[in-house]
């Protein structure tokens, strides 16, 4: 990437976004460190990229940064500018481990105040390039970009009726998705047993033939005694306020028409309408985000909701993070051991993430 910046200024803020095509809005920042004009800083920053890291909330990976001044040709035949490399600077390790924050990268100073080699003039020269390099064996950061695109398409279509037979109600912030029966059975035992016990066949209504079901996850699932420490770890579920970022949007249920499905009704206590988007997003798409966790032993505040509407408009397609806690409670109910895992490793980031900050 090249950068045209001029770092005269006292008051010194220059920041340059970076399109990697990973979760969140990533920038180089060059800023001023100390009040002398000889000294200019640099800062890998990122905003909203925790949520969204596919397969673990943080990366492990490692970033290699690479400065240099572009500087003219000594030759006059020739008008390509020679790059000089100036500093470089690698990190290692699994970042980021917030939602919003910065990396400082290395500081560089001016060539006419001391002697450096190479030299370059802070104060005249205007034109530098820089490269960041991410590597990683992680695949699920490599593929992310693409999983985020598909996860963004299946998640505009599930709040809508189209090629679907299977409708979930959420009466309470009057709400509804569709789905497929052989989504949900494909995915879970439990479904499959259910809709294979269900022998009620569809009657015709004035709105279209279907079947209205108050059973499924009406029985809160028991937690294996070894996985039940998720139970204790004193955090609060807070996706309740997500369905209400989704009301304020007026996603109210619409008419079905004259069409034959299976209506299922989930009343607030076993599961939200948020869980279950996200859920039936990652079903067909392997993309899940978590939301910060809500510690209960520190007073609430507003800031987690006001984090989850950012996101929610920065990225309008796709699900609003949920927590990790209430997608493993509704995974165990379904009996879907391989997002049970995911969320608990969302969990232990999550609070990993709650400790640094």
């Amino acid at each position: 990437m090249d950068v045209e910046a001029d770092f005269r200024h006292d008051k010194l803020r220059i920041a340059t976004g970076l399109p990697l095509g990973l979760p969140g809005q990533w920038s180089l920042v060059a800023y001023r460190p100390t009040q002398p004009l000889h000294e200019v800083a640099f800062a890998l920053c990122w905003d909203q990229s925790l949520i969204g890291a596919a397969e673990a909330q943080a990366m492990k990976t490692a970033v290699e940064v690479r400065f240099e001044a572009m500087l003219d040709s000594p030759s006059s035949l020739s008008k390509v500018p020679k790059c000089v490399r100036y500093k470089k600077a690698e990190l290692k390790g699994r970042f980021p481990l917030s939602m919003n924050g910065a990396l400082p990268l290395f500081e560089i100073r001016d060539s006419s105040m001391e002697k450096l080699e190479p030299a370059v003039n802070l104060k005249t020269h205007r034109s530098w390039r820089v490269t960041l390099d991410f590597k990683t064996t992680n695949m699920a950061v490599v593929t992310r970009p693409q999983a985020a695109l598909a996860a963004g398409a299946v998640s505009s279509s599930v709040t809508s009726r189209s090629s679907t037979d299977v409708r979930l109600v959420f009466p309470e912030p009057n709400l509804e998705l569709w789905t497929t029966k052989s989504t949900l059975c494909d995915a879970s035992s439990y479904f499959k047993k259910f809709f294979e016990a269900e022998i009620v066949e569809p009657t015709s209504t004035p709105k279209g033939k279907r079947r209205k079901l108050e059973g499924p996850l009406l029985v809160k699932a028991e937690l294996e005694p070894a996985e039940a420490d998720l139970e204790d770890l004193g955090f609060e579920d807070a996706d309740e306020e997500i369905d209400a970022i989704y009301s304020e949007e007026g996603q109210a249920m619409a008419d079905p028409g004259d069409a034959q499905y299976t209506e299922i009704t989930i009343p607030a206590t076993i599961a939200s309408y948020s869980t279950y988007r996200a859920l039936l997003t990652w079903l067909t798409t392997s993309h899940i985000d978590f939301a910060p966790v809500v510690v209960s032993s520190k007073p609430a505040t507003a800031s987690r909701k006001d984090q989850l509407k950012r996101f929610r408009n920065a990225n309008p397609l796709l699900p609003i993070p949920v927590s990790p806690k209430s997608v493993y409670r509704l995974a165990s109910t379904l009996n879907i051991p391989l997002l049970q895992s995911r969320a608990i490793e969302g969990y232990k980031l999550e609070l990993s993430a709650e400790h640094v900050a």
